[in-house]
C-alpha cells in the first residue's frame, strides 16, 4: 500500500503512515486538490494484486491571514476531520472518498478548513 501511495502521488506530497493502515498525505497547493489526489489513491490501490481497498478521508485548508496562527492546533483538527471522513467513508462500505462535507461524515468544527474540488 505505501508503494503504491508513494508511485502514485507527486513528489512533493508528504506521506506518513500514521498507524496499522493508515496514512496522512500533506502536501501545499494553490488549490485545493485533496478530493481528487484521495479518488487517485483510491483507485490505484483498488487495482492491486493484493486486492486491498482503501478508505480515504481528504480535507484541505487555506493558509492566509485568516489562518490560526497555532499550527499544531490546526493540523490536530484538520486530521481529526479527516480521520472522521475516513470512518464515513469505512462505514458506507469502503473504497471510497469522503471529506468532511460529506453527509454521512460527523461534523467537526475545524476554523480554516475548507474543501473546494
Amino acid at each position: 500500500t505505501a508503494r503504491t501511495l508513494s508511485a502514485t502521488a507527486d513528489p512533493q506530497v508528504v506521506i506518513a503512515r500514521i498507524g496499522g493502515e493508515e496514512f496522512l498525505l500533506a502536501t501545499t497547493a494553490p488549490t485545493c486538490t485533496a478530493k481528487s489526489l484521495a479518488t487517485q489513491l483510491c483507485t490505484a490501490i483498488a487495482t492491486t494484486p493484493e486486492r486491498v481497498t482503501a478508505s480515504i478521508g481528504a480535507v484541505c485548508t487555506r493558509l492566509d491571514s485568516t489562518t490560526p496562527t497555532d499550527h499544531d492546533v490546526l493540523l490536530e483538527k484538520l486530521v481529526a476531520a479527516a480521520d472522521a471522513a475516513m470512518y464515513s467513508a469505512k462505514r458506507d462500505g469502503g473504497n471510497q472518498v469522503h471529506h468532511p462535507n460529506h453527509p454521512n461524515t460527523e461534523q467537526r468544527s475545524v476554523r480554516g478548513t475548507s474543501d473546494r474540488n
